[in-house]
């Protein structure tokens, strides 16, 4: 695994694949860490061609942590993670993202 600086926060990251295969992102719901996604899926989605991203959403796991109280956050600030997280720089290619969200 490994962090990544991104809208003033580090995220802890994972990758699995060729990087030279099509990226795919997969991002988590509201406080996902990025275990949440099945391990044997993101070795199928790798096999199946991608390469696989998977992160902690911030003040979740490895990521960046918050006191509750001192620092709330909204959709609007885990989107600009996401978009800071994914650099040119990082990641040259195009991207695929599948979200998921569980109730």
């Amino acid at each position: 695994m490994a962090k990544a600086a991104a809208n003033g926060i580090e995220i802890e990251y994972e990758t699995m694949g060729d990087p030279s295969a099509r990226p795919l992102l997969l991002i988590g719901g509201l406080a996902d860490q990025l275990i949440h996604w099945d391990d044997e899926l993101c070795r199928d989605l790798s096999r199946r061609g991608h390469y696989v991203i998977r992160f902690d959403n911030r003040d979740a796991g490895l990521s960046k942590t918050f006191a509750q109280a001192a620092s709330p956050y909204t959709l609007d600030d885990m989107a600009d993670d996401t978009a800071g997280f994914w650099t040119p720089s990082r990641f040259p290619r195009p991207i695929s993202a599948v979200h998921r969200w569980e109730e």
